[in-house]
């Protein structure tokens, strides 16, 4: 039976239908090349682009100081550096965070090494020398308007109490958006303003890196220091290093979870353009069933046409992406990592392919001879029949009963415009409503401005805070200015507690019994009890460490009933009970504080001290730079930061925009897979009905009334998509901004529908409903009304 059609030369007979095929439907052909090569082109671009980026940070990384030691004699500097085990060292020294006028400036120095091993911007000038001499950024001039030039003069008091004149040798060519800057010192500066023997931070970089397993090469740098007589608690970590390293994983999750959605976006493209495609050659491949060809035959021709299809159209996208990319970073261009990605985007898409053709496949080999006769190729079978014997003809009518003659293909499109629609929603409602004033005002617990107190040690706490300068004078100074309406106050105190791996100093918040209430209220999930009057009986503390730092830094998993044997840095002992723990997240109103207990148990640490004030939160009923200079005069005294709620509003603002702007570029390219999954329906329409619609204006349509129901076809599809973006993404942003809020991710999130946005959109959408009525209507009227009538499908 195999032989009956072709003999024994079936196979190059199926491969010679397939490629008559594509060459009979050109449109088909280049929809699907265009759908497949755009796909190809994002998913390998997105490789390419990440490995790229990979290959930047593996050298940013390379040359990043991973560790370091603090307050180490030059002697013990010599020793490590010369031990082959260093491969790049650095030696710095913090000064300490002034206030000049109202910016906060960051006082250190670094030598030549140092400032390689932080990767800090290029420098016009040179390196301070002398004792006078200083490095600025660039920003810091231009925000108090100063030449940016070297060689100038200025006054600053750099934390001695004392105001010198210093010369400017060098400018940091640095982007920096917010009001807090960098100010470097020179080595001779560090070593005269040391009270005693200088000391200072030691970088360096392992020569045994292992950057594949940070916890590995963390041990290696903590044996290597405590082998060379450095104290564990002078040992530190880069934060940068090792959260570069976390961002390579990040990035590889990125690329799956984009990858997917663009993966599915084209299969379900693919499936609806075979699947119209199959079902409008039914009497085609009825045809060749009733002379001859077997079911495998009719499969092999539509799997032929997809094998050619592919051939085409993934090395054409590997290409182009590959030019864009090597164009856009060709130093890191990687070769070998390239070219696996490029082999790993085609099996992607072979086999995205061929699960959205398996359906369409199946259909082709199930038709009959009999079906190929009745079958319509605009038709699909419909579960009911009409009872009514009549209707309203009128264009518009007829447009929407073109809907239900083929249910299924509606419903793919409508699913991906729909899809389309909502995610472009929740993005845009989420990119309105997020407020990065109030994400920055979270950090300060809803408030403008945070003053604390700066400790350059836990142990001279309580020296400071017998003199606090966060007192009563100050307050009533602040609280008399215009805009101030109110400033809260929290206590805290230093305080030794013994955990599984050590001994540590960590800030205990005490709590008054208003504060307690705000911060645990009824609703707050947490296990056991936060009710005041019993911590305040038995000296009760509250363990708040949602993110389990407790546990990561020093092995302690708090349990309800735990004692904490705690004493004061001055000698006085207390066992304190766990009565809580918080479940939620807690947002700390004194930093890196995981122990709440009642303002008098805090007390009963240091008995002669009054004033346990070291967080103040001013809250003001309008911002401006007005007060900000007259809180920077009023808050003279050097040992009181300033936090400002525009200062860290600045410092986000880069990163949420380019946040915003990845997930609206992700949303565009799957709206463009909805757009020609769009266009395939309409058109496949419009060609498979010429005949239809001929006979239609042959017994009375006029032109003018086919324009506007070919107008009103594409209008249906817009329609109803708005519909489901104004009420399905409306919700959807909703409860998308609802969920985030209770997270506290973007601080306080106020729902705001995106007018502009949406009247975007829905100008693309009825433009692409102009440009099909347009093109519908030139498509119709280049052949003449007999020759459409007469014309086979």
């Amino acid at each position: 039976m195999n032989d009956i059609l072709f003999g024994n030369n079936n196979k190059s007979i199926v491969k010679k239908l397939a490629y008559k095929s594509l060459k009979a439907d050109k449109r088909r052909r280049w929809i699907i090349i265009v759908t497949i090569a755009f796909t190809t082109v994002l998913l390998s671009s997105l490789c390419f682009y990440l490995s790229a980026q990979k290959a930047e940070l593996e050298e940013r990384i390379r040359g990043h100081y991973q560790a370091g030691c603090v307050d180490i004699s030059q002697e013990l500097i010599n020793t490590l550096s010369e031990s082959p085990k260093v491969e790049q060292w650095g030696v710095a020294k913090r000064i300490g965070l002034i206030r000049y006028q109202d910016t906060n400036l960051s006082v250190l120095y670094e030598d030549e090494n140092q400032m390689k091993l932080a990767k800090r911007p290029p420098i016009e000038g040179n390196l301070p020398q002398k004792e006078t001499d200083i490095m600025v950024e660039q920003d810091f001039l231009k925000y108090f308007n100063l030449p940016q030039s070297i060689g100038q003069t200025i006054l600053l008091d750099l934390g001695d109490g004392a105001k010198r004149e210093y010369t400017i040798t060098g400018i940091m060519q640095s982007d920096n958006a917010s009001r807090s800057f960098m100010v470097l010192l020179s080595r001779a500066y560090a070593i005269a303003h040391s009270p005693e023997k200088p000391v200072f931070e030691f970088r360096f970089r392992f020569a045994d890196d292992n950057t594949e397993n940070k916890d590995v090469l963390k041990n290696q740098i903590k044996d290597f220091l405590l082998a060379n007589g450095v104290p564990e608690d002078k040992i530190f970590y880069s934060s940068n290093y090792f959260g570069m390293i976390d961002l390579q994983a990040s990035g590889r999750v990125m690329l799956y979870i984009v990858g997917t959605l663009l993966v599915i976006a084209c299969s379900v493209v693919i499936y609806n353009i075979f699947y119209i495609s199959v079902a409008g050659k039914i009497r085609v491949y009825g045809r060749l069933k009733a002379i001859g060809a077997t079911t495998k035959q009719l499969k092999g021709i539509v799997r032929r046409e997809t094998i050619v299809l592919l051939l085409y159209a993934v090395p054409l996208g590997v290409l182009l992406s590959g030019v864009a990319i090597f164009a856009m970073r060709p130093e890191y261009w990687v070769w070998q990592e390239n070219l696996q990605s490029s082999l790993g985007v085609a099996i992607v898409m072979f086999l995205a392919v061929a699960v959205s053709t398996r359906v369409p496949i199946r259909l082709a080999g199930r038709v009959s001879a009999i079906e190929a006769v009745r079958s319509n190729p605009y038709s699909d079978k419909s579960k009911s029949v009409s009872l009514r014997l009549h209707r309203r003809i009128t264009p518009v009518s007829l447009a929407g009963m073109n809907f239900e003659r083929n249910r299924k293909k509606s419903v793919f499109t409508f699913i991906s415009l729909g899809l389309t629609a909502i995610m472009f929603m929740c993005i845009a409602s989420l990119a309105v409503s997020i407020d990065v004033n109030s994400m920055a005002s979270s950090q300060l617990s809803g408030g403008n401005y945070m003053l604390t107190l700066k400790l350059n040690d836990m142990e001279e706490e309580q020296t400071l805070l017998k003199e606090n300068p966060l007192n009563e004078n100050l307050y009533k100074r602040l609280t008399s200015l215009e805009a101030v309406n109110s400033i809260t106050r929290y206590n805290s105190s230093y305080i030794q507690v013994e955990l599984p791996k050590k001994t540590a100093g960590i800030a205990f918040t005490g709590l008054t019994e208003n504060q307690m209430s705000k911060f645990f209220p009824e609703n707050f999930e947490m296990e056991g009890t936060a009710e005041y009057s019993a911590l305040l009986k038995q000296n009760g503390v509250i363990v708040g460490d949602d993110e389990n730092l407790l546990k990561k830094l020093f092995g302690y998993s708090p349990q309800i009933g735990d004692t904490l044997h705690c004493s004061s840095f001055d000698g006085q002992s207390m066992e304190l009970p766990v009565l809580g723990i918080a479940k939620g997240t807690v947002n700390p109103a004194v930093a890196a504080s995981f122990f709440y207990v009642t303002d008098e148990t805090l007390k009963q640490f240091y008995p002669e001290t009054n004033n346990f004030n070291t967080a103040w939160y001013i809250y003001a009923d309008y911002d401006s730079d007005t007060l900000r200079k007259n809180i920077f005069e009023v808050v003279d005294d050097a040992r009181i930061d300033i936090t400002t709620k525009q200062d860290i509003a600045d410092r986000l603002q880069p990163s949420l925009d380019q946040s915003i702007k990845a997930a609206y570029i992700l949303a565009t390219f799957l709206f463009v897979f909805a757009l020609i999954n769009l266009i395939n329906t309409l058109m496949t329409n419009l060609i498979a009905r010429q005949q239809e619609l001929s006979i239609l204006q042959s017994i009375g349509m006029s032109f003018r009334q086919m324009a506007v129901m070919l107008s009103a076809e594409c209008l249906w599809y817009v329609v109803i998509t708005l519909i489901i973006a104004i009420t399905a993404g409306t919700a959807a942003g909703m409860l998308l901004c609802s969920k985030l809020n209770q997270m506290g991710v973007f601080g306080v999130l106020t729902y705001r529908f995106p007018f502009l946005e949406a009247a975007v959109f829905t100008a693309i959408l009825m433009v692409i409903h102009l440009c099909y009525s347009v093109v519908a209507v030139r498509y119709m009227k280049k052949q003449p009304l007999l020759e459409r009538v007469n014309s086979m499908e």
